[in-house]
């Protein structure tokens, strides 16, 4: 099962990097069967929540996201899981493998431009049945034909408006091409073979959850910012740090569609922070996976007045310092990856490290 805390972070890493030119966590998620479609939803929750809405009775303004996941898929030599997640504004698939501590994972997303599409492709019942049909918006790359069935639903506390995450079963078929290394998928699908859940959203208020303490992190990024390499930590993990390197393809056979592939690698090394010398020593630690080290010197850095926060239930004032300047690669940033072959990072101007100071209250 993968930790929807500690996967699809390069991503994450990425996104960080490019808004703000280094990190301020290392974050989230990707898909694990049965639990991370729940942890997503809960994600989603709040997520909705604060973001207001509609009347909570008005059955037109619910928010709808459905997910599917199929694992046990054999192609190259190994197995792979599927992920389908799919709203009302956005389409998105995942072909992952674990392994040892090592995930590989690729991943589709749909473009903004595609919600007028996608709002016609998801439709639900008031039985909370529901279908997703792609008919052929999205090829030559991916096709969904899937029929969702409840079984039992589970209800999330809000205090305002209501929220409700329906597991269930699907029968239907999922085809996708993913132009890397001739590998092609045509699954049927039925009531042994995957897990599926609806998450119903009606304008729901949650209680504020207590802030998790972020860990310290790191990115090194392309010049164009579509390869990047890092690394996050997750404060009482063992272990805390993990690695992760990612390269973003915006375009694919579908017009629709852009993909990422990627490695997630648990078990990562602390940078070194010299202030006297004003740099930072990164380096990759899964040398089979992932290699690569760098020393970025920082120009300034800057303090963020302290908060708040949780690891487990111990409180914790937390003082958080940005580091960002150029970087000297030491060592090659090369990723490993099975359907993509060697992904190489060429640094550019993007570097940066995060580092968190935490003290019990």
């Amino acid at each position: 099962m993968r930790n929807e805390r500690k996967y699809r972070g390069a991503a994450v890493l990425g996104a960080a990097a490019l808004a703000v030119g280094l990190l301020a966590s290392a974050a989230p998620a990707s898909p694990a069967l049965a639990s991370t479609a729940l942890a997503s939803t809960a994600l989603t929750s709040t997520v909705l929540a604060s973001s207001g809405a509609a009347s909570p009775t008005a059955r037109s303004t619910a928010t709808y996201d459905l997910t599917v996941v199929a694992g046990d898929i054999k192609a190259l030599g190994s197995k792979w899981n599927l992920e389908v997640q799919a709203s009302k504004s956005f389409m998105e698939v995942e072909f992952y493998k674990t392994n040892k501590g090592v995930s590989e994972n690729h991943l589709w997303s749909s473009s903004p431009s595609f919600a007028p599409t996608a709002a016609k492709e998801l439709t639900v019942s008031s039985t909370e049945h529901a279908a997703l049909k792609t008919g052929t918006a999205l090829s030559p790359v991916l096709a969904v034909s899937l029929a969702f069935t409840p079984s039992k639903a589970s209800k999330q506390s809000c205090r305002k408006g209501s929220s409700t995450t329906y597991r269930g079963h699907v029968t239907g078929s999922v085809k996708l091409v993913t132009g890397l290394r001739g590998v092609k998928l045509k699954l049927k699908l039925g009531k042994k073979l995957a897990d599926a859940f609806l998450f119903v959203d009606r304008s729901c208020v949650q209680a504020p959850p207590k802030a998790l303490c972020p860990g310290a992190a790191w990115t090194v990024s392309s010049a164009s910012g579509s390869v990047f390499a890092g690394a996050g930590e997750t404060p009482g993990d063992k272990p805390p740090w993990d690695e992760m390197f990612s390269e973003v393809q915006p375009k694919t056979a579908s017009k629709w569609l852009s993909r990422e592939d990627g490695l997630d690698v648990a078990g990562g090394s602390a940078p070194k922070l010299n202030t006297t010398a004003h740099t930072v020593a990164v380096a990759m630690k899964a040398a089979s996976a992932i290699s690569g080290s760098a020393v970025i010197s920082y120009t300034h850095a800057t303090v963020v007045p302290p908060t708040t926060c949780y690891v487990g239930k111990k409180r914790y004032s937390e003082t958080t310092t940005d580091y960002e300047g150029d970087v000297t690669v030491t060592k090659p940033f090369k990723a490993h990856t099975v359907l993509t072959g060697v992904i190489t990072l060429t640094p550019g101007a993007i570097a940066g490290y995060t580092g968190i100071s935490l003290k019990a209250k």
